[in-house]
């Protein structure tokens, strides 16, 4: 029976899809060294479990979720009599009562004597540009950098003053400082050593959700025109989300997010007290300061993303949003005249190359109801772009 339970808490953006993924892949390794680790998605770990105790998950229907996650607990439950030790992995768990996650999960796992939560944590300024792309999920506004991040620091101590959990490691989501500049490989060591095993391995995934500087701005601009005409761009950001991260296997299309000077100096500044009280707080965690000595003195609108980023290529923001049908009604009618150079630059550029690339945008169209357009592309691969 499950003695000792180890719960990954997030943050978000701080890896936890590469945690996840590699757990899901590896459940039956972990199996072999009497751990379990029970999911129903690859990645997402045990994140939409919070719906069973009131809370949401962004604009997901609560009451659609629920009865999934009851039959996870319920698998949970029955296979937790088999084994001394299990993971939970969440980054949705931050931000949750901790003691109402901690009933919900021991009512399936009641022998549990000890437990052990850890978490990842971003510097400030990659933090702020992190938020954003995760604030740019589900909405078109962005915060401006010279605004503090939400109070991390008190979700975790509440997860430190919850008395049933021994141990709170929180660690700085730094690649430079992880073995391999992994996180898998971070958070396998720390399995390791609080499980006390030897030889546990898990397989180095990198899989993510990060999109680049032109998929960002792309995105605000549907979400933007979502809140003004939400029956025409009806699901329009959820689709083109899921087409951006394949598009992005194995490597970022486009341009990696980096701040510009500016918007870091604001952020940096922003967070100089949160970054003095998560080092009291928790001393080994050796958080960097990345403020100026003097406040900077900068005006300017933030309302863009494209305005805090360091750089992006706009020709390629605007072939990117060519091919958005709800942009270009010509991809409606099976007519790819409009998108002839976009697709050409496109499907070239990808590192999988163009009969890939063609596949995915294909795929895209489909889902938005323009398969005569995307049949039309695919066959285009035997010859020249038909119009």
């Amino acid at each position: 029976m499950v003695h000792h339970l180890v719960i990954h808490i997030g943050d978000a953006k701080c890896g936890s899809t590469s945690i996840q993924t590699s757990l899901y892949d590896h459940a039956h390794e972990l199996a072999a060294k009497d751990i379990l680790y029970r999911a129903h998605r690859r990645g997402g770990g045990h994140s939409r479990s919070i719906v069973l105790i009131g809370e949401t998950i962004g604009k997901l229907d609560s009451e659609d979720l629920k009865p999934s996650q009851f039959a996870l607990m319920a698998d949970i439950q029955r296979e937790s009599p088999k084994f001394g030790r299990a993971i939970l992995s969440a980054e949705t768990f931050i931000r949750s009562d901790p003691s109402r996650v901690l009933d919900l999960f021991l009512d399936a796992m009641p022998s549990v004597k000890r437990i052990d939560v850890i978490a990842y944590v971003r510097p400030p300024v990659s933090r702020y540009l992190s938020a954003q792309q995760q604030r740019l999920k589900t909405v078109h506004t962005v915060e401006p950098p010279s605004r503090p991040n939400r109070d991390t620091l008190s979700m975790l101590q509440a997860w430190q003053r919850e008395a049933r959990v021994a141990s709170l490691d929180v660690r700085l989501f730094d690649p430079s400082r992880f073995p391999d500049h992994s996180v898998v490989r971070d958070f396998e060591t720390v399995i390791r050593d609080l499980f006390d095993l030897d030889g546990l391995t898990l397989p180095n995934n990198r899989d993510n959700t990060s999109l680049s500087a032109e998929q960002i701005m792309v995105l605000q601009k549907i979400n933007r025109d979502s809140a003004k005409n939400p029956q025409h761009f009806s699901d329009a950001r959820g689709h083109l989300f899921n087409f951006f991260v394949n598009l992005n296997q194995p490597v970022l299309f486009g341009t990696k997010p980096k701040l510009c000077a500016e918007a870091a100096a604001l952020a940096a500044h922003a967070s100089r007290d949160y970054v003095k009280q998560m080092n009291l707080a928790f001393p080994d965690l050796k958080m960097p300061d990345q403020s100026m000595a003097d406040a900077p003195q900068i005006q300017k609108d933030w309302s863009n993303i494209g305005d805090i980023f360091a750089s992006a290529d706009k020709s390629l923001v605007e072939d990117i949003a060519l091919l958005v049908p709800e942009w270009n009604a010509r991809l409606r009618d099976g007519c790819l005249q409009t998108v002839q150079a976009p697709l050409s630059r496109i499907s070239k550029a990808h590192p999988l190359g163009e009969d890939h690339a063609f596949r995915l945008i294909a795929g895209y169209w489909a889902k938005r109801g323009c398969k005569a357009a995307g049949d039309a592309l695919l066959t285009s691969r035997k010859g020249p772009l038909q119009s």
